[in-house]
Parts: structure tokens; sequence; C-alpha cells
């Protein structure tokens, strides 16, 4: 049958298109609107990358190792799906805990940045009309990967009044038999808790109970203050599978290398059946990490000490209290302290203040008026919330303090 001859051109986009959605992208839009009603220099605490103001710098070996790497052979060839094997080895090596967990690594994939090994681990257990459980308030990736899937989303809650640990029972009521997975993030984003063993050990007992896998989004991995000890997922559960993904982005303060990777722990084989077969055939699907950084994995990842990693923790629980005690000050401004990652959680008693409806309008006004932009919370599912990231250098940190004072007070309603 002939095709009739179009008139004019009409180019529709997917389905998957239009169904993908970040809602933090939207409020996004409206701070880049927004224009400083001030001749005072921008500040943006509102983002994720540590590396922004320059102070958390890679490791001093980076510079060095990577001019080598370009003389290995590997250097310019395409690694192969999950990486190659050497790097795989080194990531496996680094992952494990002697005498508590040992990783292999043929459970090793390296991805593109850990977005990419969490939309594999999400890929691989959940198809359209399935649900899967993820905080609430967290990070909105997990949201825009499923819904263009048609998988349900549904959120279970954080108690900010209990460091945002997991509420149990609320979880819990959320399973039913299209249950797939179960996601956890620690240490957290956007909340900085670090959670405990014990209660890792809770969450283990919901999933295991119904045997649900659970998702471990450990980028943030070990970025914990010294009186809250990370505990990896992988290593406290004894019969839940986990899928762990992390990475290079925010330890070794390298997010623009895109270097992630999913490591599976299943002590009692319950994945080797089908859902590693599925892994190893979505990677057909996916890049990895460009052979550079995974031929400077192996020297990376031994090279690299713990005086590195303590200077970020150092700095980050030294901004961390020095926010805590200048916002505690201020009435209408509640804020958490956190336990590690890179941020801390504020909550906004928008009662207390003048011409402020919600955390937005308190955001695009913070703007305006004092040149700073903060991440507004309702898009996390966390309305009258803002994150402030806690990488600054220190002195930046003390003019953040001020701004927020003067913005509070000039709005604080008589």
């Amino acid at each position: 049958m002939p095709t009739l001859k179009k008139t004019h051109w009409q180019v529709p986009a997917s389905d998957f298109a239009r169904k993908t959605y970040n809602p933090l992208v939207t409020a996004f839009m409206k701070h880049i609107d927004a224009v400083a009603e001030c001749d005072k220099p921008m500040i943006s605490v509102s983002v994720g990358d540590p590396t922004l103001f320059g102070n958390l710098l890679p490791p001093s070996c980076v510079e060095e190792s990577i001019s080598k790497t370009l003389k290995d052979k590997n250097a310019f060839t395409n690694p192969p799906p999950g990486g190659f094997q050497f790097a795989r080895e080194a990531i496996a090596k680094y992952a494990s805990i002697p005498g508590e967990l040992e990783v292999s690594s043929k459970n090793v994939y390296i991805t593109s940045g850990c977005s990419s090994a969490i939309e594999i681990a999400l890929r691989v257990l959940s198809d359209a009309n399935d649900n899967i459980l993820i905080p609430c308030p967290g990070f909105t990736l997990y949201g825009v990967l499923s819904r263009h899937r048609d998988v349900e989303i549904r959120e279970y809650r954080l108690l900010p009044e209990q460091s945002w640990n997991v509420d149990l029972d609320h979880l819990e009521s959320l399973i039913d038999d299209r249950t797939k997975l179960i996601v956890v993030v620690n240490p957290s984003n956007p909340c900085g808790s670090v959670y405990s063993k014990d209660h890792l050990e809770d969450i283990i007992k919901v999933a295991e109970k119904h045997r649900i896998p659970i998702l471990a989004d450990e980028i943030y991995e070990y970025i914990s203050f010294p009186e809250n000890q990370f505990y990896p997922l992988g290593a406290v559960s004894k019969s839940v599978p986990i899928l762990t993904c992390t990475g290079l982005a925010k330890r070794f303060n390298v997010p623009g290398w895109r270097c992630g990777w999913l490591v599976v722990h299943d002590r009692n084989g319950i994945l080797a059946k089908e859902v590693i077969p599925g892994i190893e055939s979505l990677l057909e699907d996916f890049y990895s990490c460009c052979s550079i950084i995974q031929i400077l994995l192996p020297s990376l990842l031994v090279r690299v000490t713990g005086d590195y990693f303590k200077k970020t923790i150092s700095l980050v629980k030294k901004n961390a209290n020095l926010l805590y005690d200048e916002l505690i000050k201020i009435d209408g401004i509640k804020p958490i302290m956190p336990g590690g990652s890179m941020y801390m959680m504020v909550g906004i008693d928008v009662e207390k203040f003048n011409d402020i409806d919600d955390d937005e309008t308190w955001s695009l006004l913070l703007i305006k008026e004092q040149a700073m932009t903060v991440m507004p919370c309702s898009p996390l599912g966390c309305p009258n919330f803002v994150r402030i990231s806690l990488t600054p250098p220190y002195e930046t940190m003390l003019n953040i303090c001020q701004r927020l004072t003067e913005f509070c007070v000039s709005h604080k309603r008589a």
C-alpha cells in the first residue's frame, strides 16, 4: 500500500523521551533566570560537585600517573563491556574488607559514572508495572531512570528527628508482590546521614522477610565523620543480595572522570541464574569508563592514603560545625547536623518570615538579595527544607553564614 505524501514536517519525540523528567531541572531553571540584585560575588552551594571551589583537589599522584598511562598499550583502545580485567581486579581488591567481605573481580562491572551503574541495576531488576522503593527525601535520578520505563516509584520516609533514619514501618507498608528493589543511599545525598550498623541490619531484615534485593548507593562511601562509622551494606548483609553502586567521583574528588562501578554481593548465589547474565547482557548497551582512567585505577586505588581522605572529611566536618552553630541561633531555621557525606539539610519555618511561602521562594529571594544559591528540597520530596553543600573553603563558609543570617533577619516576621 503506498504511503501518503506528507505535506509538512512533523517529527514527534519518542514516548521514552516524553516520560523522561527531572523535577530538579525545573527548579534550577528558575534559579538560572533569577538575577542577583546586589553587588556581592555569587556563591553556589546548591550543587554536589566537590571540586567547584578549587580547594578539594584530586590526589597529588594523579598528574604523574596520567602521564604514564598514555604510554600503556591499552590507552587508546575501547575497553570491553564491564571494563578491563586488571581494572576490575583492582576494584575488587579495593572493595574487599579482610575477614568481612571478599569481592571477586567477576562481580565487578565498570561503568561511565555511578549513574550508569545505578541504571543497570534498575534495568536488570524491574519491568513495566513493577515498583521500586526509594528514600524520601532522595536523589531524583531514580525517578528519572524509572518513569520512562513505566516502573512505579514508591517513596519511603526518612525521619529528620532521628538523623534521617528510615521509617521502617512505612518502608514495609509500601511492599507488595510487584516490589522488585529497595534503594538505600548511605551516606545520604541530600541528608548527610550515615547509618549505624544496627540500623542497616534492621533494613536488611525487612528486605529478607520479603525476599527483595537492595541497591546500595554508596557514592559517598567512607565520607563519614569520626563518630559515625561507615559500614558497606555488602559487608553487613549475610543473606540479602546487595547491588552496590559507587565510584571515584566524591571520595577522590574527580567527578568529571565519570568512573563508576557496580559490585554484586550475593553470598548465596540468588542472582546467579538470571540477574548476573542479565547484567552482562545490559553491559552491551552501556559505555564503560574511558580506557585511560581504567589503566590508572590499579595505581590510584593503592597509592592514595588515608591522609588524603581525612583532609576532605576534616574540611567537611569543620564547615558542618560552623554552619550548624551559626544557623541554630536563627529563629525560624532548623539545621540538622549531618554524620558525613557533603551536605546539610536545613529546615525553614515559613511562618516566621515575611514574603516567603515555601523553600523555593526562600531560595529565589536568597539569590536576588544575597547572591547565593542553595538547593530547594521540594523537588526531592521534602518541602520547606534546603540542602547546603559543605565543600567550600572555610573562609567562604564564614561568608555564607553571614549572608544567611542577614537574609533571615531582613525577612523576619515581626
